[in-house]
């Protein structure tokens, strides 16, 4: 089981991890490498963190 740390910010479908604060760049990632497979509303509930820092798409594959 991979434990991340609740502030790393990491795209669940890519394992991209952002820096700075929060999301930020999330739009711009989204547009260049994922909007033609994920629709936006859906990339926010796969980042919609747990208590146990897992995004919910990573504790649909466990």
């Amino acid at each position: 089981m991979n434990k991340r740390n609740k502030t790393e910010k990491i795209y669940p479908e890519c394992s991209h991890q952002f820096q700075g604060k929060g999301w930020d760049g999330i739009d711009v990632h989204w547009r260049s490498k994922h909007e033609l497979i994920v629709p936006y509303e859906e990339t926010w509930s796969l980042l919609e963190v747990d208590t146990s820092g897992a995004s919910r798409r990573e504790n649909d594959r466990r």
